[in-house]
């Protein structure tokens, strides 16, 4: 879908019911809404006043604000405006350090993880290749740091992709060399941990990243001064 295409019945419905979800937070006294005229498909302020009154028992005011932002990331590029939905969900991931201390990071640093690699698709959507190589690195790296040796394989491979993607380009960036040294040596490492657990069921992961590996170590096409 090209930016600024969309189907406009359907995200209008979509909007609405995410409105009257925001609504229904603000009834409990946990979220205030805002709305603003702004230039992408809506735009949405949320302020969490958590401490002015309690929600009912059960719930997670800090895990349903993350929600909404998740929404609105869709949304937006459902909408084909992927630079609001970068925005949205980098906003969400800046919501991590309001959470409590006691919280369990294993499941903070896997959702951070997830959250990073959407933002890699949404930067690679819009043809932003190193803003996604960047996002692909931060999740493998939460990913390791989870110990989660499959979600680190799949970041480490869309991190190794949007890598050969600069590689392509005309002019790739200056600091290529240094996104694929950390790329071959996140592949490498990781092809490691793989084959030592015997992890059988990543079969598919490590044959995406023993590929990626064999096309990040091939060295770069050098240009001539005529024609061969």
């Amino acid at each position: 879908m090209q930016e600024g295409q969309a189907e406009p019945a359907r995200l209008t419905e979509a909007y609405d019911l995410l409105k009257k979800a925001v609504e229904r937070l603000a009834a409990v006294g946990v979220i205030e809404w805002e709305e603003e005229k702004g230039p992408g498909l809506f735009t949405i302020d949320i302020e969490v006043a958590l401490g002015r009154k309690k929600g009912p028992a059960g719930f997670d005011a800090d895990a349903e604000k993350r929600l909404l932002y998740t929404y609105m990331g869709r949304l937006s590029a459902a909408a084909g405006n992927y630079a609001e939905a970068v925005r949205y969900l980098t906003g969400k991931v800046e919501l991590y350090a309001e959470l409590p201390a006691d919280t369990d990071q294993t499941d903070v640093l896997n959702e951070q993880a997830v959250v990073w690699s959407q933002i890699g698709a949404y930067e690679m959507a819009r043809a932003k290749a190193a803003a996604a190589a960047s996002a692909y690195r931060r999740a493998v790296a939460l990913e390791e740091r989870a110990g989660n040796l499959e979600g680190a394989a799949a970041a480490a491979v869309s991190f190794g992709r949007a890598v050969l993607h600069l590689a392509a380009q005309a002019e790739p960036p200056a600091d290529l060399d240094v996104l694929a040294a950390e790329a071959i040596e996140a592949h490498r490492r990781l092809l490691g941990s793989i084959r030592l657990e015997g992890a059988g069921h990543l079969v598919a992961r490590e044959a995406a990243l023993t590929t990626n590996l064999a096309l990040l170590l091939e060295p770069a096409p050098r240009a001539t001064g005529g024609a061969e």
